[in-house]
């Protein structure tokens, strides 16, 4: 059964698991030293928690459905991850002073939360309403399909992964029939300019753009993707 863990001064401090529940997984932390996962329950189900040394696993509220995971925390606690709804689908959520708020989809049945930078802007991927999925950015209130953003032709943003707090955000996508870890650099930092902003993509051998550029970095090769994906249909089973 494995256990989420914190690995300090070549010691390794065991977060140990919900009461009753057998398995847990630390997925992020910040620099405060709090860790987001998951852990599962008693009876099976997977809950979202932020461990901290003074609370040991807490509890992420979820958004009324059974299974809840959380994936990325930022400095001030703020929570990435994704939860059942009522309906059994699965939403992006963002975690913040107790109150978890669904993010939605971009017209798909689900969507999943990743990355969270010191802003609380979130980076995930959801179904479309066309059956496959997009890049997504969660700013300001608002939940953006990277792809709407893009002015050149080519690309299919798929998932996004991370964001930092100068707004870069590395995800995975296609082109030319390949897919293809992506880094994306907004305009300007502050990050509020991606509201109005429209996003070029250019080749991995063009000479790094001015601050004023909005450009799309291509990457070579396959992002490795993580080892445990979510079942699209929002079960909360896993698959490798």
């Amino acid at each position: 059964n494995g256990r989420a863990f914190v690995a300090q001064d070549g010691s390794v401090i065991d977060l140990g698991t919900f009461a009753g529940g057998s398995w847990s997984a630390g997925y992020s932390i910040n620099n405060n030293g709090q860790v987001a996962g998951y852990a599962m329950r008693q009876n099976g189900t997977f809950q979202a928690f932020l461990w901290s040394q003074s609370t040991g696993l807490a509890a992420i509220d979820g958004l009324g459905g059974v299974n809840s995971y959380a994936m990325s925390v930022n400095d001030s606690g703020q929570v990435a991850g994704s939860a059942q709804v009522a309906s059994g689908y699965v939403h992006a959520f963002l975690s913040s002073n107790g109150t978890t708020k669904d993010l939605g989809t971009l017209g798909g049945g689900s969507s999943y939360g990743y990355g969270i930078n010191g802003a609380g802007d979130v980076v995930g991927y959801s179904w479309t309403r066309f059956g496959d999925t997009h890049a997504f950015l969660f700013h300001d209130g608002v939940l953006y399909d990277l792809n709407a953003l893009l002015k050149t032709q080519g690309w299919v943003l798929t998932e996004a992964y991370g964001i930092n707090d100068i707004g870069q955000i590395v995800g995975s996508g296609w082109i030319g029939g390949e897919q293809h870890a992506f880094r994306l650099d907004p305009a300007t930092a502050p990050v509020i300019a991606l509201r109005t902003a429209a996003f070029d993509a250019a080749p991995a051998d063009v000479p790094e753009p001015s601050t004023t550029m909005l450009v799309l970095l291509p990457l070579a090769g396959l992002l490795a993707l993580r080892t445990k994906r979510f079942l699209r249909d929002g079960s909360g089973r896993q698959h490798l």
